[in-house]
């Protein structure tokens, strides 16, 4: 009998072990699992009035006290607590992605796990680091299948694949049989959803796609669980996910090649910056030129030749020279002129207190930003996706650099000591230095935990 698409791959889902994961997948994703804390410190922080809009909204619902949520007394209904996390990871914008993707898997699969570890009884942390790949494999390979077209639509695809990638985590967390993770499968890609819309206006509303995905793929999971029926036909069918969601583009070979000899996890890139990574290119430009210009008066004009999606995604004329704290993040000019600046774009000082009256000479160098389409600096597969840029100053020298992948990406990676110093840089505040190396450790021993250490709780102990 042929097996669909859908089926080939969620036994191979369903399959996988522990064993079967390389040492390199088994540490790249402990350290994406001490980003996603850092990151999440940084969104509590940065996108305070959404979280207590959410705090107040999921803290009025009664439920049942199962999973913790970070910096959080309580304990909530899993789905809910899941919500929230995700909510508070991408809150930043400065957790992890994919470059083929085109999204962050992060918020969605690992807060699903984390919430679905919670509620599963004994288990270890080598099962809590499988399932975090499997969400991530799921999440990645699907979102390669459908972009760059899906982008194009106008779809993110970390709301869209992210509620895949949420319901795998949590089924694999739960143990089900193959037919149970494939009808969670299913109903995600039912269930996804996920607009870019967020990224001209109400950039704060954009962590609701990774909390909704996450809440919504492990709603799948128990749903499956519970015997509901699927589609048995979900990516392919005319009227499937491929069709909804892709476009002339469409690459469905990308969930199979080097299935299980490639783990997708290995090519995500962490960021530096609580900015959208089309910001980043921009400014480790700007982080070596900055030593070439003894006065920034003396700049007259900034020229940035840089993809078209990066400003489809983060150029848009309304936040170039930003008004209102929740702009920044989107803002290719503000991140490349912070960085200029001061050689940094700092959490506290240049997100959470931005104000157009304390960041006047920053924006003055937004100001003189022209943001120049250049299909030349990405080829995505090949490992490309940078810019170039050039600066003009008052005595006529033109400065030139050229990035073809920022700090994060997986071929310049970011260590263990440069995550954990950004957690101490997020998270200061609201962890200890010994509570922060507490959480170090936790994770750093990830896989040798029998039975595991819940580290949602590791933090609340703080």
């Amino acid at each position: 009998m042929n097996r669909n698409l859908s089926e080939r791959f969620t036994q191979f889902l369903s399959d996988l072990r522990y064993q079967d994961l390389p040492a390199s997948t088994v540490e790249y994703t402990k350290l994406l699992v001490l980003d996603y804390f850092a990151s999440a410190a940084a969104g509590y922080k940065v996108n305070q009035a959404t979280n207590r809009a959410l705090q107040s909204v999921f803290g009025a619902i009664q439920g049942a006290e199962q999973s913790p949520v970070l910096f959080d007394s309580r304990r909530y209904p899993a789905e809910h607590a899941d919500f929230l996390n995700a909510a508070y990871t991408h809150g930043a914008d400065m957790d992890d992605g994919h470059r083929v993707l085109g999204g962050h898997p992060g918020g969605p699969v690992i807060s699903a796990a984390l919430a679905a570890a919670s509620t599963a009884g004994t288990l270890t942390g080598e099962e809590l680091i499988l399932a975090i790949v499997c969400g991530y494999e799921a999440m990645i390979r699907i979102g390669a299948a459908i972009q760059p077209g899906h982008l194009e639509r106008g779809f993110h695809s970390t709301g869209t694949t992210g509620t895949i990638g949420a319901a795998v985590a949590a089924c694999k967390l739960r143990g089900v049989s193959e037919d149970t993770l494939f009808r969670a499968f299913s109903l995600a890609t039912v269930q996804a959803s996920g607009l870019m819309s967020v990224t001209e206006s109400g950039q704060s509303a954009k962590p609701l796609n990774s909390a909704r995905a996450a809440y919504t793929g492990m709603l799948c999971a128990a749903l499956a669980q519970a015997g509901v029926a699927a589609p048995v036909n979900p990516l392919e069918s005319p009227k499937g996910f491929f069709h909804a969601f892709g476009g002339e583009s469409l690459r469905p070979e990308a969930i199979t090649d080097a299935l299980g000899q490639r783990f997708e996890i290995n090519g995500c890139y962490i960021k530096p910056y609580p900015t959208c990574r089309a910001t980043h290119p921009g400014a480790e430009a700007a982080l070596i030129l900055r030593e070439q210009i003894p006065d920034l008066r003396q700049i007259r004009e900034i020229r940035l030749f840089i993809y078209p999606r990066a400003i489809f995604i983060a150029g848009d004329k309304a936040n170039h020279v930003p008004q209102e704290a929740e702009q920044c993040k989107f803002s290719i000019a503000y991140a490349l002129a912070c960085v200029l600046h001061h050689a940094n774009i700092r959490v506290d000082e240049d997100i959470i207190r931005f104000t157009p009256q304390r960041a006047q000479e920053v924006l003055e160098i937004c100001r003189k930003v022209q943001l120049i389409p250049d299909p030349s600096t990405e080829d995505v597969l090949a490992g490309k996706r940078g810019c170039r840029v050039e600066i003009d100053l008052q005595d006529g020298r033109t400065l030139r650099q050229t990035i073809i992948l920022p700090k994060g990406d997986p071929e310049v990676p970011m260590s263990f000591d440069d995550v954990r110093a950004k957690l101490a840089a997020c998270a200061d505040g609201l962890m200890t230095p010994q509570a922060q190396d507490r959480l170090y450790q936790a994770v750093t021993s990830l896989e040798r935990q029998k039975p595991y250490q819940d580290l949602v709780a590791e933090i609340n102990r703080t």
